[in-house]
């Protein structure tokens, strides 16, 4: 594994219940008052989600299935690799397949066991053709491994436990949020993830 692993290619509003209690009078009325203001005016405002928001949503669950698919053919190279097609388009699938034929050419014996441990959507393009959002993630690999025939690590040893991925990400059918792919991605297993 290089220092630095480079692929060219991918709000819940929370709503919260409002009890009332009924208030009742003392002596010989015991009818209830009515309350001073609506359930409207007691509940805070809330803001609708941004586009920016929504894609963030939409984008995160394919971040962590590309990741998923990654441990899969990394850790079993000999499968039906179509399944690369499900979570990544053009240069990122190109170079997820390129990256599992090195697998099996150098003989390495791969535990990918890598995971998503944050998503910010740090641009995002609605109106481009196709729609595109730019995400930073953080990635955990400090459980993954590589080893040569030899039984010797393929693991770079300065590489962090966390780091930053860089990921561009396309949907040609922007109605659908399943149709994001991911279309470009950078790792740097030595850049610190953000710190937000």
């Amino acid at each position: 594994m290089t220092r630095t692993t480079k692929h060219r290619n991918a709000m819940a509003v929370v709503a919260a219940g409002l009890s009332l209690a009924a208030l009742t009078g003392c002596g010989t009325n015991s009818t209830a008052a009515p309350p001073p203001s609506s359930a409207a005016q007691l509940t805070p405002p809330t803001n609708p989600p941004t586009p920016a928001q929504i894609a963030e949503q939409q984008v995160t669950p394919m971040v962590q299935n590309f990741t998923q698919v990654i441990n899969s053919v990394f850790s079993n190279p000999n499968q039906n690799l179509a399944v690369i097609d499900t979570v990544a388009t053009g240069n990122a699938d190109a170079s997820l397949r390129d990256q599992v034929r090195q697998i099996v050419d150098k003989k390495l014996t791969v535990k990918s066991a890598s995971r998503v441990v944050s998503v910010r959507v740090s641009d995002y393009k609605p109106n481009a053709s196709p729609v595109t959002a730019t995400a930073r993630v953080c990635t955990d690999a400090s459980g993954s491994t590589a080893t040569r025939a030899d039984g010797q690590s393929d693991v770079d040893p300065q590489r962090l436990p966390q780091s930053l991925a860089v990921l561009t990400l396309t949907n040609a059918t922007p109605n659908d949020p399943a149709g994001w792919r991911v279309a470009e991605a950078t790792y740097d297993t030595h850049q610190a993830c953000d710190a937000a």
